[in-house]
């Protein structure tokens, strides 16, 4: 049991990957973490509550400098982040960057417009649609030796490798590493297409997730959601 990592290759770089556990698809049938990954997306307090300790507890180990800075995907509706308004990826970022001792800069990353709904696209259209989108800009007289990028579920790679893209533009030698709460599995993240679906609910291009059968919450508390993630969460490659 522990802690995965891959690497996500950007040009001639090669940058860590760290995530809890594999998000699999319809064709894998029902799963009960990825129904949950799918409950944290959309803000369930529970399922945020849960996966944003396990991250933490997972991530200990890992010794990360103080001029760190920890910055979070967009949503595809998203240009800039609305702090007033946290998501479920800005809880994560501010407990990682406190149990780090580091910075939560969410406002460092922005896109040049909406991206719009990839997750039903092909890994060339997703390149296409996310080529150049996000822009990074950092505080005034203050250098980073490391940036920290969180997102939730991975499919491709295309848009972190956008993001790796923005901050190399301005950040040209510091350490990039990856956090994500799930990837897809070998076979679906192999596939040019990979539609992130399960048994109970789907992507619909044009309003998002949607439950297909909204069952009884399947988990009575908190605790019991952790030892789910860590019990069958961390299986090996």
């Amino acid at each position: 049991m522990g802690l995965h990592s891959r690497k996500i290759i950007w040009g001639k770089e090669a940058f860590t990957h760290h995530y809890l556990c594999h998000y699999k698809p319809l064709t894998a049938g029902h799963d009960e973490l990825s129904r949950s990954l799918i409950h944290f997306k959309n803000g369930r307090p529970l399922h945020v509550e849960a996966w944003t300790e396990c991250a933490v507890n997972a991530l200990k180990k890992i010794h990360y400098a103080k001029e760190c800075a920890i910055v979070r995907a967009l949503g595809s509706q998203e240009v800039l982040v609305d702090e007033t308004v946290p998501q479920s990826l800005d809880v994560l970022g501010q407990h990682l960057a406190k149990s780090f001792g580091c910075h939560y800069l969410p406002s460092a990353l922005s896109k040049r417009r909406a991206s719009g709904k990839v997750a039903a696209l092909s890994l060339a259209e997703r390149i296409h649609t996310l080529d150049g989108i996000y822009n990074f800009s950092i505080p005034a007289l203050r250098s980073f030796k490391e940036i920290f990028v969180l997102d939730d579920i991975t499919t491709t790679g295309a848009t972190l490798r956008s993001i790796i893209e923005a901050i190399r533009v301005v950040l040209p030698t510091c350490i990039i590493e990856i956090f994500t709460l799930a990837t897809t599995d070998r076979v679906s993240r192999d596939n040019d297409f990979t539609k992130l679906s399960s048994a109970s609910y789907e992507w619909v291009t044009t309003t998002g997730w949607k439950m297909v059968e909204e069952e009884a919450e399947m988990y009575l508390t908190k605790d019991h959601l952790i030892a789910k993630i860590w019990n069958d969460g961390f299986v090996d490659d």
